[in-house]
């Protein structure tokens, strides 16, 4: 009878664990995608900003939609795409995309010194590049980098005011803007470029698997040799495909980094040479174990 209610009281007890792992399980899996949504969140406020530079309050000036549409590292550009909209006096008709006189935009871009507009003729999207400064790729994940960007406006062989609304388009960067200081029709900004959150999550979540499964194949390494187990060709195959997977899943870093970034010395190389040592040390061993013999190993 003892028995009976002791055995009754036990699967009780295993019953309401079972039930209490799984609610603490559906609660982590729950709290996972509710930080990945506000993540995901906070993520498109970094990078999708919006900012105005220039005094919008004048009433003949020309603003400036401008939109950064790709940085690229790699060559060290920046790439912004300019719409003018003359407001007031410089426009032919109110609210419409076409100047009264010739508009001449200066920019600072060595690439595009000048962007024209006929006038009377609809104003069309141009696309000009700066020069990345400020940082470098090698940096990578926390690289950053701080162009600066320059406008200014001439219609009727006269200056006019510029205004800038600068728009972020590039998920790969966040982007915050400093304007500098506005004199004589010129409106410039210093852009402070660094990489996405999701950009950085993903490169630390790589250099961290890197490094789990090169200590991983460390790890088995040791015990195969340690065992004496021979050439254990399961082991090895796996060893061996590790060490070229870890390649391809380097190469999918987000934004495509070249080789011998930050991320590669801190985690990569070190990642390749640990399982390419262990790889060579588990064949010769292996090699060694069988010479003895059949049965001087174990398989």
């Amino acid at each position: 009878m003892v028995r009976g209610r002791g055995g009754r009281a036990l699967r009780m007890a295993d019953g309401r664990i079972r039930v209490l792992g799984r609610l603490v399980a559906l609660l982590v899996v729950g709290g996972m995608l509710a930080g990945g949504v506000l993540l995901d969140i906070y993520g498109r406020g970094e990078t999708e900003k919006s900012s105005t530079v220039g005094d919008t309050r004048l009433p003949d000036r020309v603003d400036l939609d401008v939109s950064l549409r790709r940085v690229d590292p790699s060559s060290g550009e920046l790439t912004l795409t300019v719409l003018p909209a003359p407001v007031g006096a410089p426009a032919e008709d109110e609210g419409e995309l076409t100047p009264k006189d010739d508009l001449d935009i200066y920019t600072s871009s060595r690439h595009t010194g000048v962007l024209h507009y006929q006038a009377g003729a609809p104003i069309s999207l141009r696309e000009i590049s700066f020069d990345l400064t400020g940082g470098t790729v090698t940096d990578y994940p926390l690289d950053h980098y701080s162009p600066y960007i320059e406008f200014s406006a001439e219609t009727g062989g006269h200056q006019v005011p510029v205004t800038m609304e600068f728009t972020n388009h590039d998920q790969d960067f966040r982007s915050t803007l400093r304007p500098a200081k506005i004199q004589s029709g010129i409106t410039g900004a210093l852009v402070r470029l660094s990489r996405s959150p999701g950009t950085l999550i993903l490169a630390a979540l790589m250099m961290a698997s890197a490094w789990g499964l090169a200590l991983a194949v460390l790890g088995a390494a040791t015990l195969v040799v340690g065992q004496r187990r021979g050439l254990v060709w399961g082991a090895l195959g796996w060893m061996a495909a590790t060490l070229f997977a870890l390649v391809g899943f380097r190469n999918t870093a987000p934004g495509a980094p070249p080789i011998g970034v930050f991320m590669d010395y801190a985690a990569f190389f070190w990642s390749e040479l640990i399982i390419a040592v262990s790889v060579v040390y588990v064949a010769w061993c292996g090699v060694r174990v069988e010479r003895r013999g059949p049965g001087a190993g174990r398989t």
